[in-house]
């Protein structure tokens, strides 16, 4: 059996294409149009409850170029996919989650979040479940040993256990995503910014310096 063949996979799966990395260069607008635009919609869209300066400045950069910054990196996201969250979450048919870890910063202050533009985190999904679920060579031979069994006839089982991964990736339930960071008031929410989603962003420091300036 092929020895180092975890790191190997690895590799593989970092070479593809990855939308965080990808270069994406700016665009010049005129500002006051942008912002006019961004206007429009958050009314259209949030009706009577308000957004921060933080996240329509996110807006502003998100028309203008096509991507927010968030933390020193350039993520491209999709209006259609904030503001249809936020359409669904109004309706009551986005379930919402708070910061109720012991040792949040978060915690206690009617903050919650939503999920949304996941799409854009197949490939951190598909790495981060390759990385837990296989450990080890031996771990990746002896499933490359069953495909061999139920595959006889065919020869590029590597290729065949790499499309597993991508299919077992996707169907899983826990996945990281993109956060949408608002408060919940007596009769109105107050949506804050975008934000990034991974493991540790309940005790995330970063995340409540952020925004800690916006809260109501």
């Amino acid at each position: 059996m092929s020895e180092g063949i975890r790191d190997e996979i690895l590799a593989e799966l970092k070479a593809f294409p990855d939308y965080e990395t990808t270069e994406m260069e700016s665009r010049v607008y005129n500002r006051e149009v942008v912002k006019e635009q961004v206007f429009e919609e958050l009314n259209y869209h949030i009706k009577s409850n308000k957004a921060s300066p933080l996240l329509i400045e996110q807006l502003m950069e998100l028309y203008e170029n096509g991507y927010v910054t968030i933390l020193g990196k350039k993520h491209p996201y999709e209006t259609v996919d904030i503001f249809s969250s936020i359409n669904s979450l109004l309706k009551g048919n986005m379930k919402q989650k708070d910061f109720n870890d012991p040792d949040s910063m978060l915690r206690g202050r009617n903050l919650f979040h939503i999920h949304h533009s996941s799409s854009f985190y197949i490939k951190y999904n598909l790495i981060s479940y390759f990385e837990g679920k296989y450990r080890n060579d031996e771990a990746i031979n002896e499933k490359m040993r069953e495909l061999r069994e139920t595959y006889p006839d065919k020869e590029n089982i590597r290729q065949i256990f790499i499309n597993c991964i991508k299919l077992d990736s996707v169907n899983r339930r826990k996945k990281s995503g993109q956060w949408l960071i608002y408060q919940k008031k007596e009769n109105y929410y107050y949506f804050i910014c975008l934000y990034l989603h991974d493991k540790s962003d309940v005790n995330d420091r970063m995340l409540y310096n952020s925004i800690k300036d916006y809260l109501l």
